[in-house]
């Protein structure tokens, strides 16, 4: 989400004055790796306001997101709330549109049918009050024209990292990721995993991981998988055995990652 802002933020702030755009950080992710580094290597300014409302249960996570901003958006009274995506922190447009502050969702309409994920219900709930919602595809708008949204509300707008894509280009094919991890072109897998159905219910880490063993053998390569902390701990707490051609590595090189 920080990437995709990093493009969409420079543009509001050309558009109606950087005095006249307001950030909220919801700080749901605060260590180095999941955070910072994002703000240093797209060299973003620091955000508004913090929240601060770190790790902890969805209840948690929710009822503090919308409490913490309420007091922020009461205090500036903007003329419209921008929710992004479909984390918890997009619920900050509950506090906006019960204060009868108008609403934009980006990327709305996504759904994946998979009513387990907390971001389901996230986008789906975002959706259901929003004024203004900017729809990546067809395919999004046609989810929520389904589900019964005026389509005067509705504008496809596409995806905004494929700005992200060509606002760094340069710095992305600078990057040198191949050889700092010593990588050939085209002899390799990415992989990345972190969605809590998969990684905290250890069957299905067990066997995500056992495929990456039979794909690697299948194309004699190796598997590069760049995880989310959660994951490794998961892979650490159950003692699972990480093949030896699965190289795991932490969260790392923001634009380097879209080289790979």
């Amino acid at each position: 989400d920080i990437i995709n802002l990093s493009v969409l933020i420079p543009k509001l702030e050309k558009k109606f004055g950087k005095e006249n755009i307001t950030t909220i950080h919801s700080g749901q992710h605060y260590s180095h790796l999941l955070d910072k580094i994002f703000f240093e290597e797209l060299e973003i300014e620091n955000p508004t306001h913090f929240l601060e409302i770190g790790s902890g249960s969805q209840g948690y996570q929710t009822s503090r997101v919308i409490e913490r901003a309420e007091s922020i958006i009461l205090e500036h009274k903007p003329d419209i709330h921008i929710s992004f995506s479909d984390a918890n922190p997009s619920l900050m447009g509950i506090a906006a549109t019960k204060n009868q502050i108008k609403v934009a969702h980006i990327e709305a309409g996504m759904r994946s049918g998979d009513w387990r994920m907390p971001e389901e219900k996230n986008r789906r709930m975002v959706d259901s009050f929003a004024d203004l919602l900017f729809c990546p595809n067809e395919i999004a708008k046609f989810n929520l024209t389904n589900e019964g949204v005026d389509e005067s509300k509705i504008l496809i707008s596409g995806k905004l990292i494929v700005d992200v894509l060509e606002r760094y280009e340069m710095r992305i094919n600078a990057s040198g990721i191949l050889g700092k991890l010593n990588l050939e072109e085209k002899k390799y897998i990415l992989a990345t995993l972190h969605r809590p159905e998969n990684v905290e219910d250890v069957q299905n880490l067990v066997n995500i991981i056992k495929g990456w063993e039979l794909i690697s053998k299948e194309f004699e390569c190796e598997i590069i998988a760049s995880l989310h902390p959660r994951t490794i701990d998961s892979i650490n707490k159950y003692k699972i055995k990480v093949p030896n051609l699965v190289r795991i590595l932490e969260p790392c090189w923001v634009l380097g990652f879209f080289n790979l």
